[in-house]
């Protein structure tokens, strides 16, 4: 979602599941909203059995948007 701000929302969903014999984590992320709401593309979901792996995803999206986010602004703005 844009705001007045110019700044969008990204979202990153962690979906644990506990089965029989281990975790089953389902990372699902999505870099701009409006985008999502305009257009048929899909969200990414990956799925993970171990912890490291949910938050390697999770660390690597996070840094993305932010790379992404700074790459969109001008030199001399920062985010606060």
């Amino acid at each position: 979602m844009a705001t007045d701000s110019g700044r969008r929302a990204a979202v990153c969903i962690l979906r644990v599941e506990a089965q029989a014999e281990r975790l089953v984590i389902t990372v699902t992320t999505n870099y701009d909203l409006d985008r999502r709401l305009y257009s048929a593309q899909p969200e990414t979901a990956r799925r993970f059995a171990d912890v490291e792996g949910a938050l390697v995803a999770t660390d690597e999206f996070l840094r993305s948007f932010a790379e992404r986010r700074a790459a969109e602004l001008p030199p001399d703005v920062t985010d606060r």
